[in-house]
């Protein structure tokens, strides 16, 4: 039987931008890709019931902030191996997020939120993809989900699992990685943060060898 792997993408974003990846790891692992605005707030809940209802053994991949939710499965057991895509611990370690910037970007999911995915678009597409603006989703969900990625750093005790990072990262520059000295890491120096649309072949091989 293959493993399943779960894949959870990051902030304003859903499960297609795996479709680049989903063929290359489809004949290695059953593949699960859950849109995470749904579930959002019980979205630890719902993760754990599709795992312990689903037969075989489990990893985990999150792409940006959908790491942090698979440690948290990852450290309640629910996970044999868990690992990230464009991912730290804490995105708001020093050199990383800060403050100032998701201030901003909560205000500006209070007057319509398109400049803030516009300007997040830009942040994540380099460098060679079309630059399309994130799905966004519902701006409650989207506040949300970014003040869960502030504050999920006080989950620094849990299990990290490796992370694939990019060189070129402008969401989160890869000084920031800097304050986890122990996090087993990888570098594709010349990707930026949208690793599974601009990247996928690079990934899904980081991928198998990570986790099989």
């Amino acid at each position: 039987m293959k493993p399943h792997l779960l894949l959870l993408h990051g902030w304003a974003y859903d499960s297609h931008c795996f479709d680049w990846i989903r063929p290359l790891l489809a004949p290695s692992f059953t593949l699960h890709t859950p849109d995470l605005e749904p579930i959002w707030e019980n979205r630890i809940k719902e993760l754990s019931t599709l795992i312990n209802t689903t037969r075989g053994e489990w990893f985990g991949c999150g792409w940006s902030m959908g790491y942090l939710i698979t440690r948290e499965l990852h450290s309640s057991g629910l996970l044999t191996k868990n690992c990230g895509i464009a991912a730290l611990p804490s995105f708001t370690e020093k050199n990383g997020l800060n403050s100032q910037t998701i201030s901003g970007m909560l205000q500006g999911l209070e007057t319509g939120g398109q400049e803030v995915l516009r300007r997040f678009s830009l942040w994540c597409a380099y460098p060679s993809r079309p630059k399309q603006l994130p799905s966004g989703g519902a701006k409650e969900y989207l506040r949300s989900s970014l003040r869960y990625l502030c504050e999920a750093g006080d989950i620094t005790r849990q299990p990290c699992g490796p992370v694939l990072l990019a060189g070129k990262d402008t969401l989160l520059p890869l000084a920031a990685s800097q304050a986890f000295p122990d996090l087993a890491t990888t570098l594709l120096p010349d990707a930026g943060h949208d690793l599974p649309l601009s990247a996928p072949e690079k990934v899904a091989s980081w991928l198998l060898a990570t986790l099989l």
